[in-house]
């Protein structure tokens, strides 16, 4: 999951010498795009965590590197951790029954650097996971285990704000989602993507994007071609 770049539109004023350029990019963080202001003030909060809250948090959380292929989390089991990403990439993804025609999984969403990784219900409420996560390339992670992270929120009630955050910006990120799925053409989920999320077109292979868009590759080929 990733928030909304700034337009190329409004990128000139970031290098503007007038206040009501900055006004003009401010507004469109807090009204045109909630997820990027909310992404804005999660990060500000991490970067704001007291040294205590910092120094409790940095003892219970692990770094690790991990191989491509690797699974943060199986379906069907429970997930224990969450990931922040440092670098590399993931993807969430859910198996079909046997016997269900089509592609043998659906992806339901990607993770990038900065991205705050777990299947959010399995972990929250500790019950089985129906989706998997794996890692579509070597990744640096941070990882936190539940039981870690509950003594660090009733400790620390700025950590607390951050997990909340974090759910706040899962939830909205999610109705949109839906409402594209819902009510989007696959045409114009593909131009979504490519506003969006452009680096997900480099980064990711066809046949995960066409799953993430809920369309056939051939499909996505046919769109592809009418663009290019």
């Amino acid at each position: 999951m990733r928030s909304l770049p700034l337009p190329h539109a409004l990128r000139p004023l970031l290098n503007a010498p007038c206040p009501s350029c900055l006004a003009v990019i401010l507004v469109y963080f807090r009204v045109m795009n909630p997820l990027q202001s909310l992404r804005q003030r999660y990060l500000q909060l991490v970067d704001e965590l007291s040294p205590s809250a910092r120094a409790a948090y940095d003892a219970v959380t692990r770094q690790e590197l991990l191989p491509k292929g690797y699974y943060l989390c199986r379906q069907g089991f429970v997930c224990r951790t969450v990931a922040t990403l440092q670098s590399g990439s993931a993807r969430i993804f859910h198996l079909k029954p046997e016997g269900r025609s089509g592609t043998t999984d659906v992806t339901t969403a990607f993770f990038f650097p900065g991205d705050f990784v777990t299947s959010f219900q399995s972990f929250y409420l500790q019950v089985p996971s129906q989706s998997a996560i794996q890692l579509l390339e070597e990744s640096a992670v941070t990882l936190l285990d539940y039981t870690a992270l509950q003594s660090l929120r009733t400790t620390y009630p700025e950590i607390d704000q951050i997990d909340r955050l974090s759910n706040d910006y899962y939830t909205m990120w999610l109705e949109q989602r839906i409402f594209s799925l819902q009510f989007h053409t696959a045409a114009e989920r593909y131009a979504d993507l490519l506003r969006n999320e452009p680096y997900l077109v480099q980064k990711v292979p066809l046949s995960y994007i066409a799953s993430y868009l809920g369309i056939t590759l051939e499909t996505l080929s046919r769109i592809r071609a009418r663009i290019d």
